[in-house]
């Protein structure tokens, strides 16, 4: 195998500059992000190819490997064997688990859409398990199913699940893994950074994501897991691969200091 070395001169090679400095970039967005806590809603509907899943494995074990403590909640319960084995065989430490492990998640009925019963949503949840699965260095990967009041195991929304988890455990982020592009704004453009207000307005984002930063997450990141590349891009760079939706407050400070930190353009014509 063909390997590069740095020249006898001792200068590098401009490639290699290059890969210095952007390692030198990660690392305060590394340091911010290590031992906080995010929650991953894997809400993709269709089947992704194997480049793009692969993918996916890949950067979610990255995460993981460099200190975020993560929990990744699906749609499906079918699918917790294939992404568990996945994440394992990208050097990720993951572990399986449902709502019905230790009790975890006691369900309740949820709250009535349009006259419809919604069904069943996360009601307490026992994180004693989970804190015990993080203690231990490991990425529970949770099925959506919890104990209903009868007693019996009963399936839930996996993206009502994810939020709910979120709020109960405090995370610093929830990000939700979709097969969507971004939502259009209300100026028919696609929108990659979002207050809670604007978010609210808005058709496309759904109800629980609003309810949750609402009951304090810091957060929400809506990616298009068909460009799994966006989820290190959002984490570890200053871009924005999908849409950012902030707190009101924070969204404001932070477009104010964009505009502040903006350069300028045009010069003083008195000068």
């Amino acid at each position: 195998m063909r390997t590069e070395s740095i020249p006898a001169t001792g200068r590098t090679e401009p490639a290699n500059d290059v890969r210095a400095q952007v390692l030198a970039e990660l690392l305060p967005y590394i340091h911010a992000c290590r031992n906080q806590l995010f929650v991953v809603d894997y809400a993709c509907g269709s089947i992704l190819d194997p480049v793009t899943w692969n993918s996916l494995g890949r950067h979610l074990a990255l995460l993981q490997l460099i200190g975020l403590r993560l929990i990744v909640v699906h749609r499906s319960s079918a699918l917790n064997t294939r992404l568990v084995a996945l994440l394992n065989r990208h050097g990720a430490r993951a572990a399986g688990l449902s709502g019905v492990d230790d009790g975890m998640l006691r369900l309740h009925p949820a709250k009535l859409s349009l006259g419809h019963d919604a069904g069943l949503e996360a009601g307490a949840v026992n994180h004693a398990l989970l804190d015990l699965y993080l203690d231990a260095g490991l990425l529970p990967v949770i099925r959506p199913i919890g104990v209903a009041p009868d007693g019996l195991a009963c399936p839930t929304d996996g993206s009502r699940l994810a939020s709910a988890l979120a709020v109960h455990l405090q995370a610093k982020k929830l990000i939700v893994l979709g097969d969507n592009p971004p939502p259009i704004d209300r100026k028919g453009s696609p929108a990659h950074r979002l207050s809670v207000s604007d978010a609210a307005s808005l058709a496309t984002i759904p109800a629980h994501i609003v309810d949750a930063l609402a009951a304090g997450i810091p957060a929400v990141h809506l990616l298009d897991i068909r460009h799994p590349e966006t989820l290190l891009v959002e984490l570890l760079t200053p871009f924005i691969g999908g849409t950012l939706i902030l707190p009101d407050a924070a969204a404001g400070v932070l477009s104010q200091s964009e505009r502040y930190l903006a350069p300028v353009t045009e010069g003083d014509k008195h000068e």
